[in-house]
């Protein structure tokens, strides 16, 4: 786990209320089967949406919470230390090691972190199935959304001019977006290739709007523009990058909105048993 981007997870705590929204509408958007006890949260965070989960099994269920940074890790074994269900893994998602079989993969607002989409649900349908440990196999559920195709289109537009003037120009010549917004189609095409069944993906408008400049700030500078500030090496820098950003912001009388769309997953595993497992 070299060169992981960390994030100040103490900072997101405070900030993240939006994404606990979205988790907890994902959550509440399904019918929640008995079956559903061993979960992986894939991509914890500060482990927010995990306590919603630990919640929706009650104290003989299960839950993973699995996140790669550190940081997060920290601060979700402080948030979830009196749940006694709730294991805590500092793990890459695409690779991580669990001891038994889930009934589901869960993930909110972590999956467009990810650029190869084929290794990872690739992995999760070993987790669901089973194949990591034996050949037996059974059912389970992949729940999930993300940042979807156009997430964002307004600010990474202001973002992507920014970074070609000359004060920033020159800390940015071999910069990529660190997103991979992915489009339904290919993600559904995807995972039927990988084994999935009874997949619906789809698009939602999560467009958000913030009550002032200051906590707009404070949101686009732990979540958004976090990586773009990373890669300027001094503080004036970043607060004058971050300072040009919501002037432009204002302008484009985009105040104090962001542009979000939700990539909803939902797939299910359904590989009937061998009659000689």
């Amino acid at each position: 786990m070299k060169n992981i981007r960390q994030w100040d997870a103490q900072k997101y705590d405070e900030v993240s209320c939006l994404q606990e929204k979205w988790g907890e509408d994902l959550i509440d958007g399904i019918k929640w089967d008995p079956t559903y006890r061993v979960i992986m949260d894939a991509g914890c965070g500060t482990g927010r949406v995990t306590k919603i989960l630990a919640q929706k099994v009650g104290t003989k269920g299960t839950i993973y919470a699995v996140d790669v940074d550190p940081n997060m890790v920290n601060k979700a074994k402080l948030n979830l230390a009196s749940f006694k269900n709730v294991f805590v893994i500092q793990s890459d998602i695409t690779n991580v090691f669990l001891p038994e079989k889930v009934n589901v993969v869960f993930s909110n607002a972590v999956l467009h972190w990810i650029f190869d989409h084929r290794i990872l649900f690739s992995h999760f349908w070993e987790l669901l199935t089973n194949t990591l440990l034996t050949k037996k196999t059974s059912d389970g559920l992949l729940l999930a959304q993300c940042g979807g195709h156009g997430n964002l289109s307004k600010v990474r537009s202001i973002l992507n001019q920014m970074i070609k003037l000359n004060d920033f120009e020159s800390h940015f010549h071999d910069w990529s977006e660190p997103w991979y917004f992915a489009k339904p189609d290919d993600t559904e095409k995807l995972l039927r290739e990988i084994g999935f069944e009874n997949i619906r993906v789809f698009l939602s408008d999560g467009t958000t709007s913030f009550v002032d400049r200051k906590s707009y700030s404070d949101f686009v500078s732990t979540v958004i523009i976090r990586p773009y500030l990373e890669n300027l090496p001094k503080k004036q820098l970043k607060h004058r990058f971050l300072r040009l950003f919501l002037d432009r912001v204002e302008e484009m009388k985009l105040v104090w909105t962001l542009d979000y769309v939700r990539l909803n997953i939902m797939a299910e595993c359904i590989t009937p048993t061998s009659p000689f497992a």
